[in-house]
């Protein structure tokens, strides 16, 4: 179970509306790429990627590679939605 802080630091991240957008995007369990979430928030890819650095620091988030070399972003369903 997340501790209050962690979910306190995700919840303030999720305060500003790109990262809120790129979350909900996220939140059905497919993994995107930074730039459809870019598109889903708005904003440039380069506004995205740091974005998403902020939020997976926050440890919410998972990247993997596909074999072109994009980044895929994932995040996890909560145990709730299973």
């Amino acid at each position: 179970m997340a501790s209050n802080a962690t979910f306190a630091e995700v919840a303030a991240l999720a305060g500003d509306p790109a990262r809120a957008g790129m979350l909900h995007a996220l939140m059905d369990g497919r993994a995107l790429t930074a730039s459809e979430l870019a598109r889903v928030a708005g904003i440039t890819p380069q506004t995205a990627s740091t974005h998403l650095a902020r939020l997976c620091v926050a440890g919410g988030c998972s990247k993997s590679r596909s074999r072109g070399g994009t980044a895929i972003i994932g995040w996890p369903r909560p145990r709730w939605r299973r």
